[in-house]
Formats: C-alpha cells, sequence, structure tokens
C-alpha cells in the first residue's frame, strides 16, 4: 500500500508531475481574487512552466477577470478582454 506514504501518486514524466502539481494548488486557491480585475500573466521566469498550466489558469481566471494579459508588464498581449 502506497497511501501511508504518498499524498499523490502521479504516473508519468516530470512535466506530467509539474501539471498534477498546479493542478492540485489551482483547486485550493480562490479565484474570486481576481474578480474584474486585470491580470498580467508572466511568460518567462526561472523555472520552466508548462503551457499546459497557463492554459488551465487562463481557464480559470477568464470567468471572472476584467482582462487577461500575457507577457511582461512593458510588453504584454491581450489575451482576453470582457
Amino acid at each position: 500500500k502506497i497511501a501511508p506514504f504518498a499524498k499523490q501518486v502521479v504516473l508519468g514524466n516530470l512535466e506530467t508531475l509539474e501539471i498534477a502539481i498546479y493542478n492540485c494548488i489551482f483547486e485550493q486557491h480562490d479565484f474570486s481574487l481576481y474578480q474584474q480585475k486585470s491580470i498580467i500573466i508572466k511568460g518567462c521566469g526561472k523555472h520552466p512552466i508548462p503551457e499546459t498550466v497557463f492554459v488551465d489558469f487562463l481557464i480559470r481566471t477568464q470567468q471572472v477577470a476584467k482582462n487577461i494579459l500575457f507577457g511582461e508588464a512593458c510588453s504584454s498581449v491581450p489575451v482576453y478582454k470582457r
């Protein structure tokens, strides 16, 4: 039995694990914090994030956000506008 030793079991590669971890975080996150707000999703960082995670975040925030942009503040690209 693995249940006493692990909170979650994921079969796949590192990217599959990262997606599962982000999904778990998103399930617990209160996205109403972004109600009618502008959001910039940063595209670059020290640690690469799977594209699937960006899409999942976009789908979840699109339900509440005023608008969503992708990139840096000085050169962001509009992705969604209510």
